[in-house]
């Protein structure tokens, strides 16, 4: 907006004093977000000189913008209090030394620029850089400046947008992580068949032979299969997809329980404190994912602190209200339990932390760890509708600090406790599978335990060997995502021909699947068990 800040004068009636000549400061007026949303105009009785100095000097001294007056020569002449406030120094540390002194080096060259042009009378409208305070972190400002007649001096004001800009980022780093998370629940989604095949032949090959040399090279394609599921599930935590079984967890003794291993895990140069709150209520997570969380932040402080240093747990309640909100955008206002994992290892740059949640972002050597274990963290928290932050520098450490949801007095667990079953039968199975070896596995692990299996590749071939079945099928065993009908689908027109059946749902596929029973990629027993219980299920 043109104009803003500057000054003019005019002449104004007033009711009893006559002519009055005024001398008008134009400022922005801004709003929280840094928006310009009016102008304050500061009209100063100029008629009488004595009484011009006065007046400036009281809306100075109060506004809660940065306002000063400057050279184009570097140094400040008259700043307001507000600098105090937003900085921490004092005036005089302030105008002690050349304004670039507190100027963020890469913001260094921008700001000389910005002087340039106010020597050569242009005015500077919506620049910003960051100034560094007192306790070592930096403000990002946004200035309105114009210059005087001789371009001597800058009169300028600038407004705190650093809470904006981070949340700018928040959201910016939160749109990055969440395309690459799609792009991960896909991939997930077509490994998850070829390990079903891959884990699952391996383990029926281990439980035929002998103790052996060839027996033990299956044994190594079965760890590296295993290692190659744990990555898929890492990357669907990541995403935001795995299938969490979330139910009221006791954060503390959580990590009461994994105190010992944590020991292990970090060594003995390393010192673990725990410091928990008592009373702390329940959260509603999965403890499984829980455990993943703690366990990989710790592994992430262990490699942090390679010559020694402390492990610090902490937790504690906390309330997010209307006010605290928009430090937590993603959050709905209510009871938390704050949980802090802080080291004082080597800490982080402004490029590492950027970059920190990313899948396969690692500033380790090449071959050390996946660049996974942290972007899980994330996809972990947010999943469990959750919020997780870090805050660091260079030669500090490091603090993560983790949100999340207490678990209400009406989100009581309730365990059911599932008794062993009998893995063999000899119930009808009807298998809608359109990936064909993944089809064939399923169908020899359930032949071999005695099952009569009826094998289809589509969902139209399932509903037409169930139409022409001569006898009753017992079960559907479906998957979800197939071309041309979905599994859902299927079982909703299979319901119709075979009443009396039970319906088995499986899925490699992330996305919002309901009722999923089996989840790829599983193991034999794995399959062999829910099928046992579906069955078990209708009698």
């Amino acid at each position: 907006m043109e104009g803003v800040p500057g000054r003019l004068e005019m002449t104004v009636p007033h009711p009893t004093k006559g002519l009055r000549r005024l001398d008008v400061q134009v400022l922005p007026k801004r709003d929280n977000r840094g928006n310009l949303d009016g102008l304050y105009l500061l009209g100063v009785d100029i008629t009488n000189p004595s009484e011009v100095e006065e007046e400036r000097n009281r809306f100075f001294m109060l506004s809660n913008e940065l306002l000063c007056i400057g050279t184009t020569g570097g140094h400040f002449k008259t700043l307001n209090p507000a600098w105090s406030a937003a900085l921490g120094y004092s005036l005089e540390e302030l105008m002690a030394k050349s304004f670039l002194d507190f100027v963020h080096p890469n913001d260094r060259a921008s700001t000389v620029d910005a002087i340039t042009r106010m020597r050569q009378q242009k005015r500077v409208m919506a620049f910003e850089n960051r100034y560094l305070a007192k306790d070592g972190s930096y403000h990002w400002l946004r200035w309105n400046a114009t210059p005087s007649a001789d371009g001597e001096l800058i009169y300028a004001a600038a407004h705190d947008v650093t809470e904006q800009r981070q949340l700018e980022e928040q959201l910016h780093q939160a749109q990055k992580l969440e395309s690459v998370g799609r792009l991960a629940g896909g991939i997930a989604h077509d490994f998850n068949n070829l390990l079903t095949i891959i884990n699952g032949y391996s383990a029926l090959l281990l439980s035929r032979m002998e103790e052996g040399r060839l027996r033990d090279s299956i044994l190594e394609i079965q760890k590296a299969g295993e290692r190659a599921a744990d990555l898929t599930r890492q990357l669907l935590a990541f995403s935001r997809k795995q299938a969490l079984q979330a139910r009221p967890v006791d954060l503390n003794a959580l990590i009461s329980d994994a105190e010992n291993m944590i020991r292990r895990l970090i060594g003995e140069d390393i010192e673990l404190a725990s410091e928990l709150a008592a009373d702390l209520g329940p959260v509603l997570a999965d403890p499984a994912q829980m455990n993943q969380v703690l366990l990989n932040l710790a592994v992430n402080a262990r490699d942090a602190m390679p010559g020694g240093g402390r492990l610090t747990i902490r937790t504690e309640h906390m309330r997010v209200d209307d006010a605290s909100q928009a430090s937590f955008p993603d959050l709905e206002p209510g009871d938390y339990v704050l949980w802090t994992i802080s080291d004082t290892g080597v800490g982080m740059d402004e490029h590492v932390k950027a970059h920190l949640f990313e899948p396969f972002f690692t500033t380790k050597p090449q071959g050390v760890g996946t660049g996974l274990g942290l972007s899980t963290v994330y996809g972990i928290i947010r999943q469990s509708r959750g919020w997780i932050g870090v805050t660091s520098e260079p030669g500090s450490g490091a603090t993560f600090r983790i949100l999340l949801p207490r678990a209400s007095s009406a989100e009581t667990a309730r365990e059911k406790a599932l008794q062993p079953r009998a893995a063999r039968g000899c119930e009808r199975i009807l298998i809608a599978e359109d990936q064909a070896e993944l089809r064939n596995f399923a169908s020899h692990v359930l032949r071999e335990q005695g099952y009569q299996v009826i094998e289809t590749g589509s969902g139209r071939e399932a509903l037409e060997r169930a139409a022409e079945s001569p006898g009753a099928i017992d079960l559907l065993l479906t998957d979800v995502i197939m071309p041309g009908m979905t599994g859902p689908e299927l079982a909703k027109e299979f319901r119709c021909l075979q009443p009396q059946a039970r319906v088995l749902l499986m899925s490699g596929y992330p996305g919002g699947e309901e009722a999923v029973d089996l989840r790829k990629p599983f193991t034999p027993e794995e399959l062999l068990q829910a099928v046992r219980r579906a069955l078990d299920g209708a009698q």
